[in-house]
């Protein structure tokens, strides 16, 4: 089932998302703008007023910096 995380404190993604986004499994299938409601429905929803929503970060932790 798609999970709406409704309305984030902050987020980092391409465009207006301000509403927050909508997941399935491990894809994001939908950016909501600010204000506006998924138009995916059936959606659990998670209050995400209190969260940061920032992309994924791999092995950044000692390849970063090789040359």
């Amino acid at each position: 089932m798609p999970l709406w995380i409704r309305n984030p404190l902050g987020i980092l993604a391409e465009g207006e998302a301000g509403g927050g986004l909508v997941v399935d499994g491990s894809r994001i299938v939908e950016l909501v703008p600010k204000g506006a409601t998924p138009e995916t429905r059936d959606c659990d929803i998670f209050d995400a007023g209190q969260h940061v929503i920032i992309p994924g970060l791999v092995n950044t932790h000692h390849h970063f910096f090789k040359p």
